[in-house]
């Protein structure tokens, strides 16, 4: 059997497998947001256990395995919980999800604005963030997903008033600022790793990476599958050959 049958049979049934590959995890909110402060936002729509800051996420990528992944808040319509549910990873384009909400793709560039708050003021290192730094980022994406007036964001517009220091706010518009003056000339960086954990009925979550060292199991079901449609298609190709 030539070589690039081979090779062509493997690149379909790796195709194959790609396609049935899960993008649905096990998440739950492990009750902190450190660093960042409690906020306030005067809008009937927000829900209290919505906070400026990182939100610490454990998210179960290899049954029993958990990975701790550090992320903010896109969805203040929904509530978020300390049990175990089922999220899917989606792009920042179709978030956030739920009704009610505002998806990012109906609406020209919000995603791409998203995707520049990381990429220019990102927390590369979370941990290295202070608590008015961590609040003004969740502030300024919280503006960016739900700002509904085409004008310029401001922490303080439609009702997205956060109860944030004094620096934060600052902090927040100067982001804010900076991204919709850039939208003319589009010279930002944007952190293209951006996704978002989501869920009908609970909040949605942006993340950056979730990564584990341990295959999942439909990982792994998937590549037996490849394989054992590789064998299969040189079983066949090994039959005509004799015939």
């Amino acid at each position: 059997m030539k070589m690039k049958h081979v090779i062509g049979a493997l690149a379909i049934c790796m195709v194959a497998a790609t396609a049935a590959q899960a993008t649905t995890y096990e998440v739950r909110w492990d009750g902190t947001v450190s660093p960042g402060t409690g906020a306030h936002i005067t809008s009937s729509w927000y829900h209290g256990d919505t906070s400026a800051g990182v939100y610490n996420l454990q998210v179960k990528i290899a049954p029993p395995d958990v990975t701790n992944v550090s992320s903010f808040c896109v969805d203040v319509l929904n509530h978020c919980t300390t049990t175990w549910n089922w999220y899917t990873l989606i792009e920042l384009e179709a978030a956030p999800m739920g009704s009610g909400n505002p998806v990012m793709g109906s609406t020209n560039g919000k995603a791409d604005d998203i995707r520049k708050l990381y990429g220019t003021y990102g927390p590369d290192v979370v941990g290295t963030m202070t608590n008015d730094q961590a609040a003004a980022f969740q502030a300024a994406v919280w503006e960016i997903v739900y700002e509904t007036s085409g004008t310029a964001y401001t922490v303080s517009s439609d009702n997205m008033i956060v109860g944030i220091s004094a620096n934060a706010t600052t902090a927040a518009n100067n982001m804010l600022s900076a991204i919709w003056n850039d939208r003319e000339v589009d010279e930002m960086a944007m952190d293209d790793a951006v996704m978002v954990l989501a869920s009908d009925s609970l909040q949605d979550f942006a993340i950056t990476t979730i990564s584990s060292t341990v295959p999942e199991p439909l990982t792994m079901a998937s590549a037996f599958f490849a394989i054992g449609g590789l064998g299969a298609y040189i079983r066949r190709r090994t039959g005509r050959a004799a015939a």
